[in-house]
């Protein structure tokens, strides 16, 4: 139960960034240790400010990028969509 409330937190979250902030990077990725002291992307979230916008420009992109696929190293070292 608890991690479906987290689910559903997270996938909340993630819909209301985009419909309000029409922002195609939530917030700034940094790199981070994981356990064993190897990096990975990571993010905090710290400081990260958003103002709602138009989301035209975002729906646009979108649209282009299925014509012409977004490159792989714009998604990060670590990202899962590699």
């Amino acid at each position: 139960m608890e991690d479906d409330q987290h689910f559903m937190h997270c996938f909340d979250y993630i819909v209301q960034a985009i419909l309000c902030s029409a922002d195609d990077a939530l917030e700034n990725s940094v790199n981070i240790l994981d356990a064993e002291g190897g990096e990975e992307d990571g993010i905090n979230g710290m400081g990260q400010t958003h103002k709602c916008r138009n989301a035209t420009m975002l729906y646009d992109y979108v649209l282009q990028s299925v014509q012409v696929p977004i490159k792989p190293a714009s998604l990060g070292k670590y990202s899962v969509f590699l």
